[in-house]
């Protein structure tokens, strides 16, 4: 449209000046495809509105894996190719038909080819922009670059006690180095670890996990935290995933059967800090003699051998113990079958409970409580309450 500020001021419009003006309305009212009515005054608001809530949105015109063209639908208007010039936060959303192999490109609206890159500056990767996706663009005048807000492809993490993580949300571990903290987060930054190793986060003053504890992440567990005002990164939420079992979407691992056929202890170890219940099954569990099954639970300071509280009983009679949780079985020629659940209540606090049968008419049940003193639980042993040695049958747990 013509500049008319000279006629601001005591000057006047020819009638070709004025219908500069109307047109300019109509055109807004036309290409949001609304027909002009004279008994509708609201159109142009209608227009506005519909214009603003889809301005953004672009149609990908041509496109190669390294390359993408992007113009208006129909004869709605855009960034101005006469002069070229692409403002500072212009934003620009589109739906994918080409997913990108390496580093790209794109021209919107034919204002020129500009370099894609992420938020932090860096070259796109492949999978970035995904056929089917919408992806989003902002502007970036001083760089004269696009920056894409939602990079599909996660990145790899440096193998580093302190990986960056400004260069996406999503990320894999690129290592086994323990992690103790993350760097060029901000504050309200969310991101997402997949583990592609067995990799440990550590629980620290600058990485707050659930239940205070570290998280021993074995392959395809995740871990999604965020970056608070304090600079710490606090734990949303994690997944744990198993191919051992699954049982009502509770995902259980099994540690591995033990054979129990010899020798004075059965040990589990290396249980992940994460556990909150271990079920610990016995199949045809024997003793040299008459004494009784004793389970033991530890920490990073070893198995702790005292300080429990338990109890179990059959029909005949009860036997209790502060040396572990026991498991009444009295006889060389019982075999135990059955299982013992031990559960976090709270901290380092674990219950447990069993439900056994050792005879055909010898059924032990029974329960316990222990608080560990140098928790979280890494490990459980099963012995005996003497000096009786294993002579047959097997023993496994699962946890979760």
């Amino acid at each position: 449209m013509q500049d008319l500020n000279d006629k601001e001021n005591g000057g006047s419009l020819s009638p070709a000046e004025w219908n500069q003006m109307p047109t300019e309305l109509q055109n807004i009212i036309i290409t949001m495809g609304i027909t002009l009515s004279a008994l509708d005054l609201d159109q142009l608001a209608q227009a506005i509105v519909t214009y603003a809530a889809t301005s953004d949105f672009y149609d990908e015109t041509s496109a190669s894996s390294t390359a993408y063209i992007l113009g208006t639908f129909g004869t709605k208007q855009g960034p101005d190719t006469l002069t070229g010039i692409v403002h500072n936060g212009l934003r620009v959303r589109w739906r994918a038909e080409t997913t990108n192999t390496a580093a790209a490109t794109v021209d919107v609206n034919g204002v020129g080819v500009k370099v894609i890159t992420r938020e932090d500056g860096t070259a796109l990767v492949a999978g970035d922009i995904a056929v089917g996706e919408i992806s989003v663009l902002e502007y970036d005048q001083a760089a004269s670059e696009f920056l894409l807000l939602n990079p599909r492809a996660p990145i790899a993490l440096a193998n580093s006690a302190t990986p960056s993580v400004a260069s996406g949300k999503k990320f894999l571990t690129g290592g086994t180095t323990t992690i103790t903290d993350l760097t060029g987060g901000h504050t309200g930054k969310v991101i997402y670890i997949v583990s592609e190793h067995a990799i440990t986060i550590t629980d620290n003053a600058n990485l707050i996990l659930s239940s205070n504890a570290s998280f021993i992440m074995a392959a395809t567990d995740t871990l999604t935290l965020i970056q608070k005002v304090d600079g710490n990164w606090y734990e949303l939420a994690r997944s744990v995933s198993s191919a051992d079992s699954s049982i009502n979407g509770a995902h259980l691992t099994s540690h591995g059967v033990q054979a129990t056929t010899s020798g004075t202890t059965i040990d589990f170890t290396a249980i992940p800090s994460y556990v909150k219940r271990i079920t610990i099954m016995f199949d045809a569990v024997s003793l040299s003699g008459s004494d009784q099954i004793l389970v033991q639970i530890g920490d990073s300071g070893g198995f702790e051998t005292s300080g429990y509280v338990s109890t179990s009983h059959d029909v005949s009679a009860s036997n209790t113990s502060t040396a572990g949780f026991v498991v009444r079985l009295a006889l060389s020629t019982r075999f135990l079958r059955g299982t013992m659940v031990l559960t976090k209540i709270d901290d380092d606090d674990w219950i447990s409970s069993h439900s056994c049968f050792n005879t055909t008419t010898g059924a032990p049940a029974g329960g316990g409580t222990k608080t560990l003193s140098a928790g979280p639980l890494t490990q459980v042993r099963i012995l005996a309450t003497g000096a009786n040695t294993f002579d047959s049958g097997q023993a496994n747990i699962l946890y979760e």
